[in-house]
């Protein structure tokens, strides 16, 4: 009896055990179909937080691009002298660049071996610009009104640009010079001055100038298209900046690969200004539209984050 007894507890025991096996397993199915349920309800919102958090990344890292602007670049011609602009002219048409010419006294249109007043009207109405030259020989206060008297001699008016000699842009210049209302100094350095201006918003701007053929300019120029500056090169019948006509033409080669792909525009004083100010203004309106989309996007990942949440906060709940 003992056995049998036994026997029909084992059974009992057994049975009962295969139900809850089955009961358990019922229970864990039922539960993965919830939790697969809820993963594809979860699904197209986690693909799509993907896409917008790899939209957001573009946003960001296309940004600096956006916001980058152009570097300028002047070519300065020191000896405004037909004997250098007959050799340099024809290559400055063919690739479509301006020049500057830098004027001083015994040395404007019309004086004695100088650019004539009609060559001078001429490459004005190709784009062409100018500025002063000023040697430092006189103080501020004598400069000035020797300056405009030579002006007025010749039938022309301040230009917006004053070039100094290298070694003569002293700090006593510096006040003088705004308040006389010129817009832009060319300097050489003087003062720790950056030849490669960057802070182009000013009121008066500080260009330095170097010669169009020493040994460092292609990597200047390089530095000068990375940082979005400008940068003056001076152009002369004799010295450091003495024009050669192959090595010239291979320089505007040179930053005609930058041109090319936009990285540098030749102009006059003038022009980059009016160009980098537009960099600027462009600048706050790329910002403000950068700002919106961003928003907007953080808002969306936000919203997906909250609804994700409240999906697999069903699963803990259940």
């Amino acid at each position: 009896m003992k056995n049998k007894a036994l026997i029909a507890i084992s059974l009992i025991l057994v049975l009962a055990l295969g139900l809850f096996l089955a009961v358990n397993e019922a229970q864990s199915r039922s539960q993965a179909a919830h939790i697969a349920a809820l993963q594809a309800q979860a699904k197209p919102l986690e693909e799509r937080r993907l896409e917008l958090t790899r939209e957001l990344t573009r946003l960001e890292n296309s940004y600096p691009l956006l916001t980058r602007g152009i570097a300028t670049e002047e070519l300065l011609f020191l000896d405004p002298v037909p004997e250098l602009l007959d050799a340099a002219l024809p290559l400055m048409e063919e690739y479509g660049y301006p020049g500057m010419l830098v004027f001083s006294e015994g040395n404007f249109p019309g004086d004695p071996g100088a650019l004539s007043k009609d060559a001078f009207a001429q490459l004005q109405k190709k784009g062409w610009s100018w500025c002063v030259l000023c040697s430092g020989s006189l103080e501020p206060e004598e400069w000035f009104p020797h300056l405009d008297s030579l002006l007025e001699a010749h039938g022309l008016k301040r230009p917006e640009a004053i070039y100094f000699k290298d070694g003569a842009f002293l700090l006593k210049w510096e006040e003088p010079v705004r308040e006389e209302g010129f817009t832009a100094v060319i300097h050489h350095g003087e003062h720790s001055l950056p030849l490669i201006s960057t802070d182009l918003g000013e009121d008066l701007w500080y260009s330095g100038a170097l010669p169009w053929n020493f040994d460092g300019v292609k990597t200047e120029i390089q530095d000068l298209s990375q940082v979005c500056g400008n940068l003056c090169f001076e152009i002369s019948l004799h010295g450091d900046a003495a024009f050669n006509e192959a090595s010239f033409v291979n320089m505007l080669d040179y930053v005609a690969s930058f041109v090319e792909e936009d990285d540098l525009h030749v102009v006059t004083l003038d022009g980059a200004r009016e160009e980098h100010q537009e960099a600027l203004d462009q600048q706050e309106q790329v910002l403000e539209e950068y700002e919106r989309q961003r928003a907007s996007i953080a808002e969306q990942i936000q919203t997906l984050d909250v609804q994700i949440q409240e999906i697999y906060s069903r699963w803990k709940q259940d």
